[in-house]
């Protein structure tokens, strides 16, 4: 490819061989900035999106059974209340429920306690 690109380059009367190969040099290194800032941007797209998600975690304490599944994968969420059953960090609870909203970066984490929730209590909603 590389011999290529400077074969055309030269035998379009463009350049001289010397030249064509710096053109292809900055050619490469050019495409391969491109690369780096198209993944960088879209990390710092995906990171901005993620501050900005507003969600919801419910938890139906008359399902919960204590295990502790949830406080134990994110501490910084979920509480052991009364009873040892779960409690949202913040949030509003009594006897039946248990709930908060967040605008952080740890939805993700979040999820992971709703998924690993033997008793499927937690439900977690964007707002």
């Amino acid at each position: 490819m590389t011999r290529e690109f400077i074969e055309v380059l030269y035998s379009n009367g463009l350049y001289n061989k010397k030249e064509a190969a710096r053109q292809y040099s900055r050619h490469r290194l050019f495409n391969i900035i491109s690369s780096i800032l198209l993944i960088e941007r879209k990390s710092a797209r995906n990171t901005l999106v993620n501050l900005l998600v507003r969600y919801k975690i419910q938890i139906d304490r008359t399902l919960c059974i204590a295990c502790g599944t949830c406080y134990s994968l994110n501490p910084a969420h979920f509480e052991p209340g009364r009873e040892e059953k779960s409690s949202v960090i913040g949030g509003k609870t009594d006897e039946n429920s248990s709930s908060g909203t967040f605008d952080d970066e740890e939805i993700e984490s979040a999820k992971e306690a709703e998924n690993s929730c033997p008793a499927s209590a937690i439900t977690i909603f964007e707002t």
